[in-house]
C-alpha cells in the first residue's frame, strides 16, 4: 500500500523526482494504511475521504493558476459606475 499525503494524495519516494504524483488521488481501499480503515471501507467510507480529496484537487488547481488570476485582477480597468460628486 502507498503511503499518501493528508488529502489522499500519493506522495514522493525521493523529494523533487516525480512531482507529479500529488496530482494522484487514492480513494479506495488502496489508502488504508495512510488514512486508516474508515477511508478504504468503499461508499460508506468516502464521507471521510471526499472532502479532503475535494479540498485538495480544487487549491492545487487554484494554486498553480494563482499567477494568472492575480494578473487578470490587477489588469482589469473596467468601469463599473460613475460617481456624481
Amino acid at each position: 500500500m502507498p503511503y499518501l499525503g493528508e488529502h489522499f494524495e500519493f506522495t514522493e519516494k525521493k523529494k523533487g523526482k516525480t512531482s507529479f504524483l500529488k496530482h494522484i488521488f487514492v480513494v479506495n481501499g488502496g489508502n488504508m494504511a495512510s488514512a486508516g480503515i474508515n477511508a478504504g471501507l468503499g461508499i460508506t467510507g468516502m464521507k471521510y475521504s471526499l472532502d479532503a480529496v475535494i479540498y485538495s484537487v480544487t487549491r492545487s488547481l487554484f494554486l498553480e493558476q494563482q499567477d494568472d488570476y492575480l494578473e487578470s485582477l490587477r489588469s482589469y480597468d473596467e468601469e463599473l459606475f460613475e460617481a456624481d460628486w
